[in-house]
């Protein structure tokens, strides 16, 4: 591709691409996963369990138990290397866009972002324990974003790590579920999965329907019995009306191991709602990787507003 090309190529895709859903787009991987990552800090951990199986016929399981049991679910590596197609939409627009996704577990997360029709770079993030940085390549000059996740965290008002971010983009647990929150384990009678809450079951439904308001955010994973995988993830703010949502289909087989090769994360508030579709492909666990990532000189640092 010519320079001609690739300027005008630029010039027609920043068109298409607005400022504000380019920093959408750019922080999408981090942001529709921070959105609604609620954290909050509570006493040990409950023993709580529903005790009618109903006609799903499973085991009734204590949370500490289920927690054991997802462990022995979740997908294991130590590098990982996948092609993402991705699918953005919320209320004025729908995007689409591929990942190039690189991880070291409990080290870093690496995403070069592209356009899937003519192939330009739109941007590159590193994510690693201490620190967030993205360069979104569109805008003229280059935008470029370098901070922590403490700072991250007091953006968005909500506390938030690198652990989480992993979690959630592989479909493990994280494990603020198990240390620092007060959990119930029940049955879901209509999806026969079961599920782990920081709220009992009636309390939980309640609050869903709109009978009652909880003052802590609430989170709930659904867990299938056979294969100990997380199917959903469900946080929920009531008090700033906001919630997040990740669905977890079509598992492959890899190394022994399944992982979900579609997720959908769901971001809602009270003025808007985003969805996120990712399509995994060619996941691979055997290649040592690296992560090239440089910030251009010319690079214009982004400022992002705080959450009220």
């Amino acid at each position: 591709m010519t320079r001609s090309c690739m300027s005008s190529c630029s010039a027609q895709y920043r068109s298409r691409f607005p400022v504000s859903f380019m920093r959408i787009l750019v922080l999408s991987p981090l942001f529709l996963l921070l959105f609604s990552a609620c954290k909050s800090r509570k006493p040990a951990q409950s023993t709580t369990q529903t005790t009618n199986t109903g006609g799903c016929g499973l085991e009734n399981k204590g949370p500490r138990t289920l927690s054991a049991d997802m462990k022995k679910g979740e997908f294991k590596f130590t590098w990982l290397s996948a092609h993402l197609d991705c699918e953005f939409k919320n209320d004025s627009s729908e995007q689409k866009f591929d990942v190039n996704l690189r991880m070291k577990r409990d080290s870093a997360i690496w995403l070069n972002i592209t356009d899937p029709v003519i192939g330009i770079k739109v941007a590159r993030v590193m994510i690693t324990a201490d620190s967030v940085k993205f360069v979104n390549y569109l805008a003229s000059p280059n935008q470029c974003f370098q901070g922590d996740f403490a700072y991250i965290s007091r953006l968005l008002n909500t506390e938030l790590d690198f652990e989480m971010i992993q979690s959630i983009l592989i479909g493990n647990s994280a494990s603020f579920y198990e240390e620092d929150e007060k959990l119930h384990s029940s049955i879901n009678q209509q999806t026969c999965l079961y599920q782990l809450s920081t709220t009992r079951k009636r309390r939980t439904r309640k609050a869903m329907e709109g009978q009652r308001t909880l003052n802590e955010p609430l989170q709930v994973l659904s867990i299938d019995p056979a294969s100990l995988k997380i199917m959903h993830i469900l946080f929920r703010d009531f008090e700033a009306n906001r919630t997040f949502d990740a669905d977890y289909t079509e598992f492959e087989t890899i190394d022994s191991m399944k992982i979900a090769q579609k997720i959908t994360y769901t971001v809602a508030d009270q003025r808007k709602k985003a969805v996120m579709n990712m399509k995994f492909s060619k996941v691979n666990t055997q290649k040592t990787l690296t992560f090239p990532f440089s910030i251009p000189d010319d690079c214009v640092p982004v400022q992002i507003k705080q959450k009220g």
